[in-house]
């Protein structure tokens, strides 16, 4: 079975076409295959005002152990990461184009390359799944792309096209994002 996905860019089901690349050399099924699809960039959950009181309230504590330390370099930092955990907890997603092709892997305007990724592997959760990429790059390891309600053993065999699956747990940082609904 063959992968071959809608040009237009609407989070919508994949067509097949079974046979298309059946006879074909492994270079020219790679060129073939594409991928597309719209999805936005995180879960959103809508947080009510007991979640900004309990931010506040855990911030604060740290900030007034910072100043009696007499700190403020470390409260400083307390602050700036309350005022940034409340204005991305008011974000709304963006709609991204992601694609998947024999050049890489397109987020948006960005284009990571194969040679710059070294596995993947689909995490699939009860609000959310998406491919999660192992990368090359010393400062930002794992790419996660949200699938969108994409078929999963479709973008599957097409990632097995161009890069090896490897099974690795979910970071600590993403379990606990997902678990306090950020």
């Amino acid at each position: 079975m063959s992968v071959y996905a809608d040009r237009e860019f609407e989070s919508r089901p994949l067509r097949f076409r079974t046979g298309y690349l059946k006879n074909m050399p492994d270079e020219q099924i790679k060129s073939k295959i594409e991928i597309n699809w719209t999805a936005p960039e995180f879960v959103r959950h809508e947080k009510g005002p007991a979640w900004f009181l309990w931010l506040f309230i855990i911030a604060g504590i740290f900030f007034a152990i910072a100043i009696l330390m007499k700190s403020y370099i470390f409260a400083f930092i307390i602050f700036l990461a309350a005022f940034s955990l409340y204005i991305q907890a008011h974000k709304k997603p963006r709609k991204i184009k992601f694609v998947i092709n024999e050049k890489g892997v397109l987020t948006g305007s960005e284009l990571h390359a194969w040679d710059n990724l070294n596995s993947f592997w689909i995490f699939e959760n009860e609000e959310v799944s998406y491919i999660s990429f192992e990368s090359k790059k010393i400062l930002r390891p794992r790419l996660n792309i949200p699938l969108g309600g994409q078929e999963i053993a479709v973008i599957k065999d097409a990632l097995k096209n161009f890069i090896n699956e490897k099974k690795y747990e979910e970071s600590m940082l993403d379990i606990l994002a997902r678990r306090l609904k950020y």
